[in-house]
């Protein structure tokens, strides 16, 4: 565990009994509002700094990104991840030492060598979880959920090889009110505000097994991002939290875990 692993770690242990997830229902089924104390924002903006230092300054769909663009889109990725790790241990049941996320672990960050977003280890191996986030800014949720995808593996020109996860999980950030398109652009640079004041909530809204990712509901993607193609499945075909809550569990327990 490196400095930033044990930092996390004290906060919440400090936080045990926080309240992380509201239940929401919309019409589709359940998703999960996510929240946490102020000290552990501060943990993911001081990862995200770190991690901001050796990231591409291209963007997927290969755009130069500014330093301090970069820094704020590395921050919504590692609260995403964070947020899955509390799912994971108080939604799922998983316990807090068998969770690991990979920016807690890694001795540096100037490679990503043995990368991966976050893993459970069981008596029988590991089970790898992708977060997959994004923004939702010119909709509202239950129309996000009923229209868009679950994101698995995808490939471009910068990264042709990426391994299937095991579950694929889907953050998403929503704009409260929704924005259009010119001024999501400088939202961007609001996003710690914006937290805050609840205009932007972050939820998790629905997941995927691997054999569902890769099964015969699921297709390849374009997203108009240059020559990135995406295996997707959509939300609406996946199921909500409660679905993706019961596979999870039940891929642990199978793989020698015990809740």
């Amino acid at each position: 565990m490196n400095a930033f692993g044990k930092e996390f770690t004290e906060i919440y242990k400090k936080n045990e009994n926080y309240h992380y997830f509201n239940e929401v229902e919309l019409n589709s089924g359940l998703v999960l509002e996510f929240q946490a104390p102020a000290d552990l924002y501060n943990n993911c903006v001081k990862i995200a700094k770190e991690k901001a230092k050796y990231t591409m300054n291209y963007s997927q769909n290969l755009i130069v990104r500014t330093k301090k663009e970069k820094e704020i889109k590395q921050f919504k990725g590692v609260l995403a991840e964070m947020a899955i790790q509390l799912y994971l241990i108080k939604i799922c049941g998983i316990p807090f030492d068998q969770v690991h996320r990979w920016d807690l672990v890694r001795d540096t960050f100037r490679n990503a060598f043995g990368e991966y977003d976050l893993k459970v280890t069981t008596e029988k191996g590991e089970i790898y979880i992708e977060s997959r986030a994004s923004d939702s800014y010119k909709t509202s949720l239950n129309r996000f959920v009923r229209r868009y995808d679950i994101i698995g593996k995808y490939s471009n020109s910068r990264k042709v090889k990426e391994k299937k996860a095991d579950v694929y999980l889907r953050p998403v950030y929503q704009f409260v009110p929704c924005v259009k398109e010119n001024e999501h652009d400088d939202k961007l640079f609001e996003t710690y505000d914006l937290i805050q004041s609840k205009e932007l909530i972050l939820y998790l809204v629905s997941g995927a097994m691997r054999e569902e990712m890769y099964g015969q509901k699921s297709y390849t993607k374009n997203m108009g991002q240059n020559n990135t193609i995406y295996r997707c499945l959509k939300i609406a075909d996946a199921g909500d939290m409660n679905r993706i809550s019961e596979s999870i569990r039940r891929k642990f327990i199978q793989s020698g875990g015990a809740l």
